[in-house]
């Protein structure tokens, strides 16, 4: 599946948590996604990531790459509402509270297993 080229992403939010900015991206280049809300947690809550996603290809690789059969087990996607939008979204989070270190390196991981499963070998797996 082809990602977007970085210049086709979204400008960086003003207000973003500098943890969020590489998942940012990321995401924001996968096919049908739209971020629109960050939290980096500060150590106190969960990650936080809110996109909304119209490609079900694109889910469905997300799914895999956030796994515990495929990934460190820190990261879910929920599927979520929200009282500003009047269409359901989805909230990708870690499990738990994650301090900084431990976060670092979990998002670096996450991110490298979104890439793998984004790889074109998978295209065919994927076909709906």
């Amino acid at each position: 599946m082809k990602i977007k080229e970085i210049n086709e992403v979204a400008a960086l939010p003003k207000d973003i948590d500098s943890a969020c900015i590489d998942i940012y991206y990321l995401l924001n280049r996968l096919p049908g996604v739209e971020t629109f809300e960050s939290c980096s947690g500060h150590g106190k809550n969960p990650f936080s990531m809110w996109f909304f996603c119209d490609n079900i290809d694109t889910l469905s690789r997300l799914g895999r790459a956030v796994s515990p059969s495929y990934s460190d087990g820190h990261w879910e996607i929920v599927v979520d509402t929200t009282d500003t939008r009047p269409r359901g979204c989805f909230w990708l989070r870690s499990r738990n509270i994650l301090q900084e270190l431990v976060l670092t390196g979990s998002l670096h991981r996450l991110i490298e297993n979104i890439l793998y499963w984004f790889e074109d070998d998978f295209d065919s797996y994927f076909k709906i």
